[in-house]
C-alpha cells in the first residue's frame, strides 16, 4: 500500500535515502560510470550531499512515500515554496509516484502563489506534465514553477 507521509524533520531514513537517491540521479545525468569513480570521491561527493542537507534541517518539509515499510521516494519543500528534492527509487519509477508527490504538495500549499523550482533538461517533460512551465533556461538546467 503506497502512502505519503509528512515530516518536518530530517531522521537519519530520510538523509540517508536523499543522499543515495541525489548521487544516483547526478551519477546517471552525468553518465558517469561508477567505476571510474573512486570510492573516495564518492565518499566527498555523499559527505557534501549529507551536510547540505543537515544544514537545512529546520527549512523544509519533508514529503516521503511508502510501500508499506519501504521508502520509495520523499521531496523536500521550502517554506517560500522552493521543490529542491523529488526523488522515487528506480525500481517504483514511471508509476505515477512522483506525480503522486507532487499533487500532494499541490494540495498542502494551497493558499501559496507559486512553486519554484530548478531541474534538469532530462526532467523538462515530467514537470511539464505536472503543471509546471519555464521560467528560465540555463546551460544545464532550468527554473520552472507552478
Amino acid at each position: 500500500m503506497i502512502t505519503i507521509k509528512l515530516s518536518d524533520t530530517f531522521e537519519q531514513e530520510i538523509i540517508t535515502f536523499l543522499v543515495n537517491e541525489s548521487y544516483r540521479l547526478y551519477m546517471k545525468l552525468k553518465k558517469a560510470k561508477l567505476e571510474e569513480v573512486t570510492k573516495n570521491q564518492q565518499n566527498s561527493l555523499k559527505m557534501q550531499l549529507k551536510n547540505m542537507y543537515m544544514n537545512d534541517i529546520n527549512h523544509f518539509k519533508i514529503y516521503t512515500v511508502f510501500d508499506d515499510n519501504l521508502m520509495i521516494g520523499c521531496a523536500t519543500l521550502s517554506s517560500d515554496g522552493y521543490l529542491r528534492d523529488l526523488y522515487v527509487t528506480e525500481e517504483y519509477q514511471n508509476k505515477g509516484i512522483g506525480s503522486l508527490l507532487i499533487q500532494r504538495i499541490i494540495e498542502d500549499v494551497k493558499e501559496q502563489s507559486e512553486i519554484t523550482l530548478n531541474t534538469y533538461y532530462e526532467l523538462l517533460e515530467f514537470y511539464k506534465k505536472n503543471g509546471f512551465s519555464v521560467l528560465k533556461e540555463f546551460d544545464t538546467s532550468i527554473m520552472m514553477k507552478r
